[in-house]
């Protein structure tokens, strides 16, 4: 992985770490919207929510310092990072668009992991 890609890639887990602490302290403040959001986020059951943001809190705190392990999300994680990516490009692009260029390759290649049937598609 390229400098250029993992600077964007640093910069989505940042993005994804203030999100999830900021619904973390809406859960906290008993916000019910941030329940059922990170329930949906997280795919998990009311019990486990704190812990689930922990721990995905604390996943991408390890992207941001190791940002190869973007290619370990799940599926659903990782078509999280691509929608944040497809809000930012346009801000991201003018100063690193080698960057941009490199996580949708990244994308690109795990949809294609998720989805192994895309490549009997002709386009």
């Amino acid at each position: 992985m390229d400098k250029e890609t993992k600077d964007i890639v640093k910069l989505l887990a940042g993005i994804q770490i203030e999100s999830l602490n900021s619904i973390k302290e809406d859960v906290k403040n008993g916000n019910d919207i941030a329940q059922d959001l990170i329930k949906k986020l997280l795919q998990i059951e009311d019990d486990e929510i704190i812990r689930a943001l922990d721990e995905h809190i604390e996943l991408y705190v390890e992207m941001e310092n190791t940002p190869q392990l973007i290619n370990m999300l799940s599926e659903y994680q990782m078509l999280v990072c691509s929608h944040i990516l497809f809000r930012m490009e346009d801000e991201w692009v003018h100063t690193n668009s080698q960057g941009v260029l490199g996580t949708w390759a990244i994308f690109q290649r795990a949809n294609l992991k998720f989805h192994p049937e895309l490549t009997l598609l002709k386009f």
